[in-house]
């Protein structure tokens, strides 16, 4: 399996004021002197759906209880379908849990993520439909970090629930089907499918930026006995209001 790492020097001035306005000044100037700083490590390569699936069983309950929440308001706003899944095979220390929704219309997908590194814990909801053209659009209460790939229209509304997320997704979404016709999700393979091939896209768009680089053997076999015996549980995740 391929692992990847981040070049700190790739990225652009407008993603790190969107990823962390605090310290923009510092990545700034190590930019600017293309000075490397240790960034995340250990990313696998992506892997498919199908190979991700869990069972509810399998999630941690604190962590299930909190995605269950997302996923009654996603049953409210007309989601029928979904599925549990986890992170495979990754060294970077996190911890990440999601459930993938299909929508009674069978135009819009749904995710529920919740994910813990090191010190900082992060639950999202993003709604995606596609497009025959291929663009991808996504909407989103998670902030703006990287740049989206070519034919990636994404929509932002920092800390919305379900309900306004669905309420924004489908209002854009009808101006624009009536350009261009919708991709139908026909059941889980057509889910599957899709989701594959976005997050290939995203991988690939990293990786021809330079932002995401391989990691060499050697590379991955240090990170490995980094990380043996010291991954702690995450902390308890905070109950819904």
């Amino acid at each position: 399996m391929k692992y990847y790492k981040t070049d700190s020097r790739k990225i652009s001035f407008v993603e790190y004021w969107h990823i962390s306005p605090r310290f923009f000044l510092f990545a700034w100037l190590n930019k600017f002197i293309g000075r490397q700083v240790n960034l995340m490590r250990g990313m696998p390569e992506p892997r498919p759906l199908t190979e991700r699936i869990v069972g509810a069983d399998a999630v941690p309950a604190d962590i299930l209880h909190r995605l269950n929440h997302g996923v009654s308001d996603l049953r409210q706003a007309g989601f029928d379908q979904f599925w549990y899944y986890t992170t495979k095979g990754s060294l970077t220390g996190g911890v990440g849990y999601g459930v993938e929704g299909l929508h009674s219309t069978r135009r819009i997908l749904a995710k529920v993520i919740y994910v813990h590194y090191k010190n900082r814990e992060r639950f999202l909801i993003a709604l995606t439909s596609g497009f025959r053209d291929g663009t991808v659009f996504s909407t989103t209460n998670k902030k703006r970090d990287f740049t989206p790939p070519p034919k990636h229209i994404v929509q932002r509304k920092r800390g919305a629930d379900a309900t306004t997320l669905i309420e924004l997704h489908q209002r854009k979404l009808n101006k624009l089907s009536a350009r261009t016709p919708v991709e139908m999700f026909n059941g889980f393979g057509d889910v599957a499918a899709f989701e594959d091939k976005i997050l290939r896209a995203s991988y690939d768009d990293k990786i021809r930026r330079g932002i995401w680089v391989e990691m060499n053997d050697e590379e991955i076999h240090a990170l490995r006995a980094k990380m043996n015996g010291t991954l702690a549980p995450p902390p308890p995740v905070p109950q819904p209001r």
